[in-house]
């Protein structure tokens, strides 16, 4: 019982910061800044900024707490410090740019853009009306990186280290979900099944770096397909690149969680030797 209030604990100092600094900055921006002619214009154009200042403080954050409190580098903690293999960045890029395409063709489905309007909205935000390339990338980096560092590096693990590891997988993706969409069911279960392909890849190569990296070529690819408009990406298009995409993002993490299962067994046989 006491393992699992320390973890209802912990998982609402981190939910909790999330919330609190980001609304923070949200009321701040509005309240002070927007209005100023100096510098207003350019954070409307330039929103991105807020979710990158805000991910900063969140970082410095968690990095305090597990310094002081806990006694813990938060990078070690969240096994950013783990390497990975050239071979696994390679299929691991893959499985993120066929997830770029996937998601890109799906919100060029008719049904999708006449239904899901927020998901769309959420999408052009993120990589057309966000603010400039250099603010994209900037969002890209520190996102990417941040973003795994709270759902897989500290909110799954706080799960996985109370929990069976199915569950773990279901509850971080649920939350991963609800954070970022709310209560509009179809967009929490495109979060969740993101949310769930990156914590096996997570748990697979044993570095959260394999997460972040299949996140930031995913958004990367987003990214790119959605400056291209319909040139590339269209309603006549959007199913056979779902099929196509989906089909490698598939086969590529059959056969990494299968190298990675190779390598594991492995290396505990030249240990045992």
């Amino acid at each position: 019982m006491k393992k699992y209030l320390k973890m209802i604990c912990n998982l609402l100092l981190y939910v909790g910061t999330y919330f609190i600094v980001i609304k923070s900055l949200v009321a701040f921006g509005k309240g002070y800044i927007l209005n100023k002619p100096y510098i207003g214009p350019w954070l409307n154009s330039n929103s991105l900024i807020v979710t990158v200042t805000s991910d900063l403080i969140q970082f410095a954050i968690f990095y305090f707490i597990f310094k002081k409190f806990k006694g813990k580098n938060l990078l070690e903690h969240v096994r950013l410090t783990q390497r990975i293999s050239k071979k696994n960045i390679m299929i691991i890029s893959v499985i993120g740019i066929a997830s770029g395409f996937f998601t890109s063709s799906v919100i060029k489905l008719p049904v999708v853009t006449e239904k899901y309007s927020d998901l769309v909205g959420i999408m052009r935000y993120m990589f057309v009306d966000g603010g400039s390339l250099g603010i994209f990338l900037l969002f890209l980096i520190v996102g990417s990186v941040f973003k795994e560092i709270l759902f897989r590096g500290l909110i799954f693990n706080e799960f996985k280290e109370n929990l069976p590891v199915a569950l773990a997988i279901v509850l971080q993706g649920l939350m991963y979900g609800l954070m970022f969409f709310s209560i509009n069911l179809p967009l929490v279960f495109y979060g969740f099944f993101g949310a769930v392909l990156f914590a096996l890849l997570f748990i697979w190569v044993k570095s959260l770096w394999a997460s972040v990296i299949a996140q930031a070529t995913c958004q990367g690819c987003m990214y790119i397909l959605m400056l291209t408009q319909d040139s590339i990406l269209n309603a006549d298009t959007a199913v056979p690149s779902i099929i196509i995409s989906s089909v490698i993002v598939l086969a590529a993490s059959v056969y990494l969680a299968k190298s990675c299962k190779a390598e594991k067994a492995l290396c505990e046989n030249a240990i045992a030797a």
